[in-house]
């Protein structure tokens, strides 16, 4: 495992780049463009320049295999987990698991109680993996599409 730090600036823009693209692969509304990554890799530099966020990555032969990116919102003495990616073939491995461990000490060390993630409801393997280490669904959150009804698409 190895920490990142303001500085690594080749592999935050990675990091930037590889959360986008998941968000457009996730979300049927989202369309990743240069300026979302541009926002995303200066929101994850102002993290670490401000010491509330940890860019843990899992790094071999230069390749970056898997990151987990997290944030620690003082005021609530928590930590949110904002991404975790493993690639593909480098999956059932472990390598969430002991990212996910990773982050939970640096937790603990910036003095949280609790940590949180999100977790798309079809990622069972990674629901299973969050209740063995002993995580417990807090909220579901339901989305239904509306039809689009403002003046612009009345004449259409």
């Amino acid at each position: 495992m190895r920490y990142i730090t303001y500085e690594d600036k080749h592999i935050i823009s990675q990091i930037a780049q590889l959360h986008e693209t998941e968000l457009e692969r996730q979300h049927q509304d989202y369309q990743q463009t240069t300026l979302s990554v541009a926002l995303r890799e200066e929101m994850l530099l102002n993290g670490l320049y401000h010491g509330t966020d940890v860019l843990i990555t899992h790094i071999v032969d230069d390749t970056l295999i898997g990151v987990i990116w997290g944030r620690y919102l003082k005021h609530e003495q928590k930590v949110i987990i904002e991404f975790l990616y493993v690639a593909l073939r480098y999956r059932q491995q472990g390598i969430a698991s002991k990212l996910k461990d990773e982050i939970e000490r640096w937790a603990i060390e910036q003095g949280a109680e609790e940590i949180q993630g999100t977790v798309d409801a079809h990622n069972i393997m990674m629901q299973q993996l969050n209740q063995q280490k002993g995580y417990q669904v807090s909220k579901v959150i339901m989305t239904k599409k509306l039809p689009l009804n403002n003046e612009h698409n009345k004449d259409k």
